[in-house]
């Protein structure tokens, strides 16, 4: 199993962005989603998808990014 980690975002219109999230998804890299998710929230996304097709592992504090 690959442990990187890639968060990439992309504005849409209406205010809408799509996040992917691809590789492995735990303490060490949680910290890197939540980063990405403030940047887009600052830059006006108030809809947001996640995209968690490539995702291989998501650890617990990986979904408590999303609480």
């Amino acid at each position: 199993m690959n442990k990187n980690f890639t968060v990439t975002s992309e504005p849409l219109s209406n205010g809408c962005c799509v996040v992917r999230l691809m590789g492995y998804l735990d303490a060490h890299t949680a910290t890197l989603l939540e980063e990405t998710m403030q940047g887009v929230i600052t830059q006006g996304c108030n809809r947001i998808v996640v995209d968690f097709e490539e995702l291989e592992y998501i650890s617990s504090a990986g979904l408590g990014v999303f609480m």
